[in-house]
């Protein structure tokens, strides 16, 4: 209900920016997300690590996150895909985020930015992009093939002493990114989005 409040109160102007934000925004995960969550906890388990709540405040920031890489793209020159756009300012505070990573305590900030000081742990993200849409099996493939980000996932290397409360996750045209958080998300979790009428109708016939 506080993310259905929070996309209530944002300005028409502020939402379009000629993209409009996916309706599933801090409400449920579409079918990529649930899918990348799924795949991600099993490669978690895989690797003899416990399995992730998908939390709201997490999955919110995700979504966010890749919204503002199509609608306001704040990625290029020395500013990297963790960068935010300034289109936000009642929601995250922008950021360009460089390869030195000096600018990480923003990173670690987007949940509780986002949640409005609700979230009160930090975040970590993986970033995914793509020149065709992003599909969760293409998105985990591309962490998985990188020691650094395989890393983050796994909670090992430099992760090893962060125990990780939940992950979220957004997944919207070539864009995906992974969130791990420091907290238990007091808020809850949220799950998949119910299927539309359409997909309903159309399983009856597959």
């Amino acid at each position: 209900m506080t993310s259905l409040i929070l996309l209530a109160l944002l300005p028409s102007s502020l939402l379009a920016q000629g993209v409009p934000v996916p309706t599933n925004t801090g409400v449920c995960l579409n079918a990529e997300e649930a899918a990348l969550v799924q795949l991600v906890n099993n490669y978690r388990v895989q690797n003899g690590k416990s399995a992730l709540p998908a939390s709201r405040w997490l999955v919110t920031t995700g979504q966010w996150h890749v919204w503002d890489r199509i609608a306001n793209n704040a990625v290029g020159g020395v500013c990297n895909p963790h960068s935010w756009s300034a289109a936000m300012p009642n929601l995250w505070q922008a950021v360009c985020y460089t390869a030195d990573h000096a600018q990480r305590a923003q990173m670690w900030a987007k949940p509780n930015q986002i949640s409005l000081g609700i979230y009160i742990g930090n975040g970590f993200e993986n970033s995914a992009d793509s020149g065709v849409p992003m599909t969760a099996a293409q998105a985990l493939s591309q962490w998985q093939g990188s020691t650094a980000h395989r890393d983050v996932i796994l909670n090992q290397g430099s992760w090893a002493g962060i125990s990780y409360g939940g992950l979220g996750v957004g997944v919207v045209g070539n864009y995906a990114v992974l969130w791990f958080g420091d907290r238990t998300d007091a808020s809850g979790t949220l799950s998949a989005c119910a299927p539309t009428i359409d997909q309903l109708f159309s399983s009856r016939f597959e």
